[in-house]
């Protein structure tokens, strides 16, 4: 049982419930829904594991589409029917600008849509139809969530979206 209290986690069990593996590179993000019993992680490597919550299971190993380099997963979320986005990044060669994409994968894992992105992704979240993408350029973007086609024109802020 975890809880929240000014901004700090207490109640943390003094050891874990479960211990996933198949990462070759340090975790830089994680989704958990428990409704639906699955844990997705993405890593520095550029993959993205999905384990079930309750068991610790494998279920699968998804790697972005990508002609170049792979870059660190920044973001991933998870919709309510299993639905995964994932935001990824690359270079085409190392030490070259880095592209961002996003992409949305079914609950098995299949590829459903990609995205290049023009705009510097900083923040990530699902609603029950929607992506909104924040980005460095202090845009927000809404996106339908089963296709990844905007939604509405990009939402100009006074800040980037963190």
């Amino acid at each position: 049982r975890l809880l929240h209290q000014g901004g700090l986690s207490v109640g943390l069990a003094p050891k874990p419930v479960q211990v996933l593996y198949g990462h070759g590179a340090a975790v830089s993000c994680v989704a958990i829904n428990t409704e639906l019993d699955m844990a997705v992680s993405g890593s520095e490597d550029g993959a993205v594991i999905i384990h079930t919550v309750r068991r610790g299971q494998f279920v699968a190993a998804l790697q972005p589409p990508s002609a170049s380099v792979p870059g660190p997963i920044f973001h991933l979320a998870l919709g309510s029917e299993g639905q995964i986005v994932v935001q990824s990044s690359a270079w085409e060669r190392p030490g070259a600008q880095v592209t961002y994409s996003l992409h949305l994968y079914s609950v098995n894992g299949k590829l459903r849509a990609s995205l290049p992105l023009a705009e510097q992704p900083t923040a990530l979240t699902v609603t029950e139809d929607f992506v909104l993408l924040g980005t460095a350029q202090c845009a927000l973007h809404i996106l339908q969530l089963n296709t990844l086609l905007p939604a509405a024109p990009p939402l100009p802020m006074k800040v980037a979206i963190r």
